[in-house]
């Protein structure tokens, strides 16, 4: 829950619920919120893209950073108590531990019926710098094991000119002579 965001036990039953069927994290799924086409904001952007990272583009936006949630005990336990002040960081935590991560059956529309404030209005501004550095330091704990490219293949550069004995300007010239 959000400290300044009222949200009744009847929008708050369906997680329950998904708990109660053995789910260990219940994700609010907001992205079916999010604009079609156009621009989607860099918040929703950065959850997709970790998302992606972690093999799950399944959840498309959807993640521990949107309210409301439900973490079981043992997710909790797991994913550890002090993870949780990183939502993006317990997300990542609690995919990558294959903990069973569901969408509600139900959407809280939290993105229409959060305050408005100067901190958390317009482009860059304070909340949206925040969770944009609490989705890098995700990914940053994700290079650890998976190294810089996030298992993503580096499929643009030529690396194989490296290793033929020829000096790359002359293998470029020959392939293309008519520069």
């Amino acid at each position: 829950m959000d400290g300044d965001m009222s949200i009744g036990v009847d929008l708050l039953l369906p997680f329950i619920y998904e708990m109660e069927k053995g789910a260990d994290v219940v994700l609010n799924p907001i992205s079916s919120l999010l604009p079609k086409s156009g621009r989607i904001d860099s918040v929703s952007v950065a959850k997709q893209f970790l998302n992606v990272c972690l093999g799950r583009k399944d959840l498309l936006s959807d993640s521990l950073t949107a309210i409301p949630h439900a973490l079981s005990r043992n997710a909790v336990k797991k994913i550890g108590y002090g993870v949780l002040a990183v939502p993006p960081v317990a997300h990542a935590r609690a995919v990558r531990l294959g903990l069973s991560i569901l969408k509600s059956p139900e959407t809280v529309d939290v993105i229409t019926s959060n305050r408005i404030r100067r901190g958390n209005t317009g482009l860059g501004n304070r909340v949206e710098r925040l969770i944009l550095g609490d989705h890098l330091e995700a990914l940053h704990e994700l290079m650890k094991d998976s190294g810089p490219r996030l298992w993503f293949k580096d499929n643009v550069r030529q690396r194989d000119f490296e290793n033929k004995g020829e000096a790359k300007d002359d293998q470029y010239e020959r392939d293309h002579p008519d520069l």
